[in-house]
């Protein structure tokens, strides 16, 4: 199959971008959050992750064409949004919460397929396994989320407890999150 490889690879590097700057934007909007001080920066630093938000979208988009899954994910990023336009003003929130988990997983599914498609090309056996590790990491870690989020009420009597389990998922989002950057960023060097 031909495909323009410096528009997958840019694509793909957009997308590490993008989510390398939505995420150091969202740590640092949490972390300016809590200070009282520097509230007022974390205005600044919620731009910035919608600025990387855009910048992987942008990623996304230049590769619709090269592979259906682009497109389907693509297409399922617009639904994640809508959903979260959706979702501010409903009462019912842990259901449309629970849509979205799924929309984003199944849209990271069809974006790791069709990079895995074009790595198994290239004979990157080990990348694939890599995006399938992502995968799998994504699912688990929105697993244990939402079942610590339906149990909080239960689990913590104290603030010390909610903050415990909250720096708990922070973690774990980080890590998942970090994985899959670096898939991101590899796929894009192997695609070159």
């Amino acid at each position: 199959m031909e495909y323009n490889r410096g528009t997958l690879s840019e694509g793909l590097y957009l997308m590490y971008l993008g989510g390398l700057i939505v995420a150091v934007g969202l740590v640092a909007t949490l972390l300016l959050f809590m200070l009282p001080v520097l509230r007022v920066l974390s205005l600044v630093s919620a731009i910035a992750a919608l600025i990387g938000a855009i910048i992987s979208v942008v990623g996304l988009y230049k590769m619709r064409h090269l592979h259906p899954d682009y497109m389907s994910a693509l297409l399922l990023l617009g639904l994640q949004f809508v959903i979260k336009i959706v979702s501010r003003n409903q009462i019912n929130f842990v259901v449309l919460d629970m849509i979205l988990i799924l929309v984003s997983l199944v849209g990271l599914y069809f974006l790791i397929r069709a990079t895995n498609f074009f790595l198994d090309l290239r004979g990157r056996e080990d990348m694939v396994k890599m995006g399938n590790r992502v995968l799998f990491f994504n699912i688990a870690s929105s697993l244990v989320s939402s079942v610590l989020n339906m149990f909080i009420p239960k689990l913590v009597n104290s603030v010390e407890g909610l903050f415990g389990i909250i720096i708990l998922l922070l973690v774990i989002s980080l890590v998942v999150t970090w994985y899959q950057l670096s898939y991101m960023k590899k796929s894009a060097e192997a695609l070159r």
